[in-house]
């Protein structure tokens, strides 16, 4: 229950955070984030953005893509927590309560998240870049609807400005 309730707030975060930052950056020239769903190349250019925040103790960092600001999907999203400032390594699953997570909202507003896993997502974020502007590296998961419909989502790699 508490990570159907996490998620949902991740939802609303994910929701709210894309069009008002994604309006005011304008131009994010150089950001991209693209992957492969079940095979199929999906990219976002222009409405990239990464946001990074301290919430009880915990450091914040997502990284969000989406097709445009008119409407939430189709989108990706990345959420990475740890009770040390994100860095330079490898995020996964770890299982908990609160955890890293993927999101992908499809073109029907149907939600893949590699939270929705009834095994393992093995969700892997490596970051090979963040500094106060830009944040840069690599993902892939696994990922499910509320109803255990699964996608990959490999090959994923993403650069994007801090708002």
């Amino acid at each position: 229950m508490k990570r159907i309730i996490f998620f949902s707030l991740l939802i609303v975060l994910f929701s709210a955070c894309g069009k008002e930052k994604s309006i005011e950056n304008g131009n994010n020239t150089g950001a991209f984030l693209k992957f492969k769903l079940d095979g199929q190349s999906i990219e976002y250019k222009d409405n990239v953005f990464a946001s990074k925040d301290i919430i009880n103790n915990q450091h914040i960092v997502i990284i969000q893509g989406q097709k445009d600001v008119s409407s939430n999907v189709p989108g990706l999203g990345i959420f990475l927590q740890d009770s040390v400032e994100i860095t330079n390594k490898t995020y996964n699953d770890d299982g908990s309560t609160f955890t890293n997570a993927l999101i992908y909202s499809d073109t029907a507003g149907v939600n893949y998240s590699s939270l929705y896993m009834t095994d393992a997502s093995d969700l892997k974020v490596v970051i090979t870049r963040i500094d106060s502007a830009y944040i840069s590296g690599t993902f892939s998961s696994k990922v499910a609807d509320v109803n255990a419909n699964t996608k990959n989502i490999t090959e994923g790699s993403f650069q994007a400005r801090f708002q």
